[in-house]
């Protein structure tokens, strides 16, 4: 995975490269200290992943997350930050990230969070999935028709749809909901039941939908 480090502080980054280069499938591509220059980076580079601060001497990092995606949308955000802030959790997701990791963690879960996330997985801290759910039933209450369909649907499912909408797999949804794979999918099945779908990617645009304000 070829990683582009967006952070003002160079020691940190310094610290964060040569952490990353030690690892066999990471390879950082390049630097930015500001907003400005992780969009041109991006345009450069055409990097796998950006690790980007959520706060930047020329604005916040969360704002430049559409800008950097209109170069390649499979370019991979994630924002880093020291504050697990809701607002700022829920922007990000809007904004089009698809992680969210605490500048405090740990360098055996970053790593393993990487490796996650270059499965496919998004990255979501537990303590913020709710705020993910109650944000989708929020923006889909806005949605002519679709409270009738969210009705249909258990506090448990719901969790699961937010999730799909924030790109986790079957099996981060059952790590983080402590459940089986399999009862993943019985929920999924139950879902798409329920809300009438053919397959799992008409659940994924559904889900999408109401997570693109």
């Amino acid at each position: 995975m070829r990683i582009l480090l967006v952070d003002d502080h160079v020691l940190f980054r310094e610290g964060l490269k040569s952490l990353l280069n030690h690892q066999s499938d990471f390879t950082v591509v390049g630097e930015a200290g500001t907003a400005r220059e992780a969009i041109e980076q991006s345009q450069t580079l055409k990097p796998d992943l950006v690790l980007m601060a959520a706060n930047l001497p020329d604005g916040d990092g969360v704002g430049a997350i559409p800008q950097i995606r209109i170069v390649s949308q499979v370019i991979k955000v994630v924002i880093l930050t020291y504050e697990t802030s809701e607002e700022l959790f829920l922007a990000s997701i809007r904004n089009g990230a698809v992680g969210f990791l605490l500048k405090n963690i740990s360098i055996s879960n970053l790593i393993s969070s990487l490796h996650a996330l270059s499965r496919g997985e998004s990255l979501i801290p537990r303590e913020l999935e709710s705020s993910l759910v109650r944000e989708f039933r929020r923006l889909a209450n806005t949605r002519n028709g679709s409270q009738l369909q969210f009705d249909r649907l258990t506090p448990r499912e719901l969790q699961i749809v937010a999730l799909v909408g924030a790109d986790a797999t079957y099996e981060k949804i059952a790590e983080d909901l402590a459940i089986s794979i399999s009862t993943v999918k019985v929920h999924v099945h139950h879902i798409y039941e329920k809300l009438k779908f053919r397959n799992h990617r008409a659940l994924i645009h559904y889900a999408k939908r109401y997570m693109d304000d």
